[in-house]
C-alpha cells in the first residue's frame, strides 16, 4: 500500500505548486480533484502537469470528482464523469472517485438509488470499462450510500463489475458500523481507501444522544478511534495493494501539518 492525500485541502495552491511539495514530504500518491487538473483539455497546463508527474515520485492514485447534486441533473452528471473518466486516461490512473450523490428532494435514500443512480453510473461505469477504469464512490453518510444495505442496492442498480467504493472508516465508525467486518465483504469493490479518522467525545454523546450532532468530528488519522492496525490488516488480508489517501478535514491542525502527522502515523502500519 501507498500513502498519499486528497488534494482538496490545497484548493487554493496551483497543481504543479501541490506536486512539488507532495514529493518533498514523501508522499508517492495524489487523489487529485477534478478542479486541480481541470475537466476541460489545456494543452500547456496539462502537458505541464504531466510532465511533472511522470519525472517525479509522486503519481495519482485517482481523479476525484466531489459533486454532491450528482443525481439532480443525470444528463449533466453523466457528461461531467465522462470528461473526469478521459483525464484519469490521461493522466495515467485507473481510478475515478465520485459520490453517489445527495438524495432527491422529498425522496429516500433508498428511492434516490433506484430512480437515478442507475440513469447515472450505468451509463459512466460503461464509459469508464472501455477505457480500463475503475469507478470508486466514497461512502459520505449524507449520500445515497450511507450503510451496508444501501451499498448493496447501490451494487444491484448499477450492476458494474467496475463499479465500487472508496472505502472511509470514519462515516461508518461513528454510525457503529462494522468498518472492519465492511473489508471483508466489499474486497473486491474497494478500489480506493480514505485515510481519515473519528474523534468521539463520549460525555457530550451520553448527554445529546446518538441522532444529535457536536459528539464526533473528523481527525487526522491516529487522533481518533480508528484501530488502523486492525484496519490495513484487513485490508492486507484481502489483497488490497492501493492507497491510503489522507482526506484532511480535521480544522484543529494545519494543513501542510496535519497531512505530515497522518502520513507519520500511518507508516507504522505500511512496510
Amino acid at each position: 500500500m501507498q500513502i498519499g492525500f486528497l488534494t482538496a485541502c490545497m484548493r487554493n495552491k496551483d497543481t504543479l505548486e501541490i506536486i512539488r511539495w507532495a514529493a518533498g514530504a514523501g508522499f508517492t500518491r495524489l487523489e487529485m480533484t477534478s478542479a486541480h487538473v481541470g475537466l476541460e483539455k489545456d494543452a500547456s497546463r496539462d502537458e505541464a502537469v504531466k510532465k511533472a508527474l511522470s519525472s517525479g515520485a509522486v503519481h495519482l492514485s485517482s481523479i476525484a470528482h466531489y459533486d454532491g447534486g450528482i443525481l439532480n441533473d443525470p444528463d449533466k452528471s453523466v457528461e461531467a464523469l465522462k470528461k473526469a473518466v478521459d483525464r484519469c486516461v490521461y493522466f495515467d490512473t485507473d481510478v475515478l472517485c465520485a459520490l453517489a450523490g445527495l438524495p432527491l428532494a422529498n425522496k429516500t435514500k433508498e428511492e434516490s438509488i433506484r430512480e437515478r443512480l442507475g440513469l447515472v453510473f450505468k451509463p459512466v461505469c460503461a464509459y469508464a470499462a472501455d477505457k480500463g477504469i475503475k469507478v470508486a464512490l466514497e461512502n459520505w453518510f449524507a449520500t445515497c450510500i450511507q450503510d451496508f444495505g444501501l451499498w448493496d442496492l447501490a451494487i444491484e442498480t448499477v450492476g458494474a463489475e467496475n463499479f465500487g467504493f472508496n472505502y472511509d472508516p470514519s462515516h461508518l465508525l461513528w454510525q457503529g458500523i462494522d468498518y472492519i467486518g465492511g473489508v471483508r465483504l466489499y474486497a473486491d469493490r474497494i478500489f480506493h481507501v480514505h485515510a481519515k479518522d473519528t474523534s468521539i467525545d463520549d460525555a457530550v454523546r451520553m448527554r445529546v444522544g446518538y441522532l444529535a450532532r457536536g459528539w464526533w468530528r473528523y481527525t487526522i488519522p491516529g487522533r481518533g478511534r480508528v484501530d488502523w492496525g486492525e484496519f490495513v490488516s484487513a485490508l492486507g488480508k484481502v489483497k488490497y495493494q492501493g492507497v491510503l489517501s489522507i482526506e484532511h478535514e480535521d480544522g484543529s491542525v494545519g494543513v501542510e501539518d496535519g497531512l505530515l502527522l497522518g502520513k507519520k502515523y500511518l507508516e507504522n502500519f505500511v512496510a
